[in-house]
């Protein structure tokens, strides 16, 4: 525990802060003498961070989390879409198609326009996502807290900041982090619409559901689906006004379908082919929806997704009773976005991990569900010991909820790869490390290296599947990938963690010490990788350039571009000499 700290102060530091907040609720604030407007001002701050202090700390670990080594994170898979759809389309293309590869047409409008204009980089592409993340831990918790009670809303706040799911998309450079947060809290201002009909929850929730459905139409059925549930609300006779409440929804679902349509009608007249194409194309089983539920809670261990459903049923059950109509409403929708999905099979839902991206906006209302579970839970304890129950019940599960998880075992530094980690412990569990055939005997030399010191370049750089940066928890050194000349990086696209890798001034100016260039990438791996993943290069061109290779064996060819180092320092790679 001290070494995996000591390797990880930020984290520690924020970790530390946010867990002193929690506890600080729930004891006095000491006071000192004071003049009186000194005493009072400081009063009133003593009690606003009292008050909020659970939900400011789990603002802080939940940033800390999403932003730690986030800046050099290198992009891969599904994130390079966008990109490279802003970099070969222009601006009537972007706004007319969806795009063979699923595309956002606002995320890559976004990327197309800082293309054009002052660069897209790393921070530059991941900065939406992780504000959406952030955002999800500091608005909904306050949106939920009116109806839930504050003591619930704090618990449901910490488990947003530790979901691994959650910490994950915000981490990635797609709309999901985003659209989670737009289709809930639409769907909580429509509730509170229909509550108070008031006019500014009804523009609020017009104005998510639009950016919802416009980045990503899967969701629609999310957050459309408040209208189908007061209708039959309505109908039925829940209502006292049938015909003034069916009026009401259709004023709201006219508001709300036009300008949707508006901004989908150019994409859905010129590629409907694009969404028409992926529909029936895949279908999922049982097994498929535990997996994805597994995924959904961010969990490898039985033990812990067990635990988490049956706190989610407790707290739907506490739920039903003291919220009724609230926890009907959340479970209308829920149920409504799984079966649009299974009966819609749009393509992939076969696997696990797509479609538990399909039904991501029925995350936080699990984690909300949990939340009500574990405040139920506290609340059996006698008065007297009330009060530390209250503490200690929930710090002790987001605790096991958080070690519990992949993201300690993942963050290790430096880790250029962190997001990609986590989507690979998703997938495969904690031994991910088996999609690996052999370790090259290179990357044990460079274990032996204080960690951190040495940059080396990984080539070729399979975009699509990207296994390169699990070495990097071997060799525990920094990781920048490679591409080809002819695949060099388009215009206006400014990366630091890509680099071309013929370019040896280039490589020079980013301080590499090594370049390793992978004979053929395919043959690393126990999985089938894409066809353009396992394409290579002609070795013969980087000789040329180079010069002759340190290290070579059956996988890996190595050159080093800092010519600090001589071919005998490798050839006896468990007892390497000392250079740093």
């Amino acid at each position: 525990m001290e070494a995996y700290f000591n390797e990880r102060p930020i984290l520690l530091f924020a970790v530390s802060v946010g867990f002193l907040f929690l506890v600080l609720q729930h004891f006095p604030m000491p006071s000192t003498p004071q003049s009186h407007n000194t005493r009072r001002l400081l009063s009133r701050f003593a009690d606003l961070i009292k008050q909020d202090a659970p939900l400011l700390g789990a603002v802080i670990v939940g940033a800390a989390l999403r932003l730690y080594q986030l800046p050099n994170q290198i992009l891969f898979g599904d994130e390079w879409h966008a990109i490279h759809a802003a970099a070969n389309s222009g601006y009537f293309s972007i706004l007319s198609t969806f795009g063979a590869a699923d595309r956002s047409i606002p995320i890559t409008l976004y990327y197309k326009i800082l293309m054009d204009t002052v660069g897209l980089s790393e921070t530059a592409i991941r900065t939406p996502f992780f504000v959406g993340g952030v955002l999800t831990v500091t608005i909904l918790p306050i949106m939920v807290r009116p109806i839930t009670g504050r003591t619930v809303s704090n618990i449901f706040a910490w488990l947003l900041a530790l979901s691994p799911t959650l910490i994950f998309y915000s981490r990635f450079a797609r709309p999901y982090a985003i659209t989670t947060f737009f289709s809930f809290l639409a769907c909580l201002f429509f509730f509170r619409w229909w509550e108070t009909n008031a006019r500014k929850e009804a523009i609020w929730y017009v104005l998510l559901t639009i950016a919802t459905g416009y980045a990503l139409l899967v969701d629609l059925p999310f957050v459309l689906g408040p209208f189908l549930f007061y209708l039959v609300w309505s109908v039925i006779g829940k209502e006292k006004n049938r015909i003034q409440c069916l009026l009401k929804l259709a004023g709201l679902g006219l508001m709300t379908i036009v300008p949707l349509l508006i901004l989908l009608a150019p994409p859905l007249y010129g590629d409907f082919s694009a969404i028409s194409t992926k529909a029936g194309q895949s279908a999922s089983g049982f097994s498929q929806l535990l997996s994805s539920f597994r995924i959904l809670t961010g969990m490898d261990q039985r033990t812990v997704v067990l635990v988490i459903v049956i706190l989610a049923s407790f707290g739907i059950i506490r739920m039903l009773i003291g919220l009724p109509v609230f926890t009907l409403f959340l479970m209308s929708l829920s149920l409504l976005q799984l079966t649009a999905v299974l009966w819609v099979q749009p393509v992939g839902i076969d696997s696990p991990h797509i479609l538990s991206r399909y039904l991501l906006p029925l995350l936080p209302f699990l984690l909300l569900a949990v939340s009500t579970g574990i405040h139920a839970i506290s609340s059996i304890f006698p008065i007297r010991f009330r009060k530390w129950a209250g503490v200690t019940i929930p710090m002790a599960f987001c605790v096991a909820f958080f070690w519990g998880g992949p993201v300690p075992a993942v963050s290790y530094q430096p880790n250029n790869g962190m997001s990609l980690m986590l989507l690979v412990h998703a997938l495969t569990g904690a031994r991910y490390q088996r999609i690996l055939k052999d370790i090259p005997g290179f990357y044990k030399y460079l274990s032996k290296i204080p960690p951190d010191s040495v940059t080396v370049v990984e080539a070729p750089f399979p975009w699509q599947g990207n296994h390169l940066l699990l070495y990097q928890e071997v060799h525990g050194q920094k990781v920048i990938m490679g591409v080809t000349r002819e695949s060099a990086m388009s215009k206006g696209l400014h990366l630091k963690t890509v680099v071309v890798a013929e370019d040896l001034k280039s490589l020079k100016a980013r301080k590499v010490d090594f370049l390793i260039f992978h004979r053929n990438l395919q043959n690393e791996v126990n999985i089938v990788l894409p066809a353009a993943a396992s394409k290579s290069w002609d070795l013969r061109v980087l000789r040329t350039i180079f010069g002759n290779s340190v290290y070579e064996d059956h996988d890996i060819v190595v050159f080093d571009v800092s010519k600090s180092f001589v071919a005998q320092d490798f050839i006896e790679v468990e007892n390497p000499k000392e250079h740093l």
